[in-house]
């Protein structure tokens, strides 16, 4: 079965045994363009007369079929899948969407590498923050298991509200810090309380410090916060490197390290091709933070000799 045939074919079996829970299923084949490189073949399915909808991954399921699954279980989990999306459809309150008053106290930001993205950031209200870094908006949606759903914010919508990308950057921002903020910890202190592991002493100059918000979701967009980047410097004691070594949390430590910069780009660039999966990768750029400019920009460009 080629996979114009299996998406046919799914679409057809899977609006038939969702439409037995709910009535009227709407259903669209589409290509999801989403960040962090995730695009993929999808099926948009909706309640009729609503708004919000669920999508099934049609790439990864014609994937799992290539790989002996057989179609019975593919469809069994994929009515199960979509069940339980479409029950926890969140709401959406129409003023979140139509009035910015009310949309601001919704927002979030998101960091994110402008070439591991630039297809998708065409179409997407952005920030460029630091040279290969972007943030990104999203409206935060209520949902009734409390896991948050967010809606990425296109440079269409925004227009069409008459809201330039800069106040909503700044608002973003300031609501972003009052509903996930700033935490650092050290990472030996993470490791020993966490994992059990002991607290080697370290120099101070030598401790690597985890960067992230309360959630460890998406946390690595705390180094823009307001004061953020001060707050740190102060904690190091100057100037600090920056690994981005994921989107969710950053790593930081003092320009004071035992280590050059070279190394700690190659240790990065190691880590992202092996450990980190490629949807959570941020960058491969290590960046320096400047405490007497204020400004934050890849290490190579610090450090690149003045003539």
């Amino acid at each position: 079965m080629t996979f114009n045939e299996f998406t046919v074919l799914i679409q057809k079996d899977l609006v038939s045994e969702l439409n037995k829970d709910f009535n009227n299923i709407c259903s669209e084949i589409t290509t999801l363009d989403k960040l962090q490189g995730q695009t993929y073949t999808g099926l948009s399915l909706r309640r009729g007369g609503s708004h919000a909808g669920a999508v099934y991954n049609l790439s990864d399921a014609f994937r799992r079929y290539q790989e002996n699954e057989p179609y019975g279980n593919l469809l069994r989990d994929a009515v199960k899948q979509m069940q339980l999306a479409l029950n926890d459809l969140p709401a959406i309150p129409f003023d979140i969407l139509s009035d910015y008053e009310a949309m601001k106290k919704h927002l979030t930001v998101q960091l994110v590498s402008v070439s591991q993205n630039e297809p998708v950031l065409d179409g997407v209200a952005f920030t460029e923050v630091a040279d290969d870094l972007a943030m990104v908006y999203r409206i935060v949606l209520p949902a009734p298991d409390n896991c948050e759903k967010t809606i990425l914010l296109k440079k269409g919508f925004i227009d069409s509200l008459g809201i330039p990308v800069d106040k909503l950057h700044q608002d973003a921002l300031q609501n972003a810090a009052l509903m996930h903020p700033f935490n650092i910890m050290s990472l030996p202190g993470y490791m020993a309380s966490h994992c059990g592991l002991p607290e080697d002493p370290l120099p101070s100059e030598d401790i690597l410090w985890i960067v992230t918000n309360n959630d460890m979701r998406l946390g690595a967009s705390v180094l823009f916060y307001p004061g953020v980047p001060q707050r740190i410097s102060e904690q190091l004691g100057g100037d600090y490197y920056i690994i981005p070594s994921s989107i969710h949390e950053c790593l930081v430590c003092s320009s004071r390290i035992n280590q050059s910069w070279e190394i700690l780009e190659h240790m990065l660039n190691e880590v992202n091709s092996t450990v980190v999966d490629s949807e959570d990768i941020l960058s491969d750029k290590l960046y320096y933070y400047d405490s007497a400019s204020g400004v934050i920009e890849t290490a190579m460009k610090h450090m690149a000799p003045v003539f």
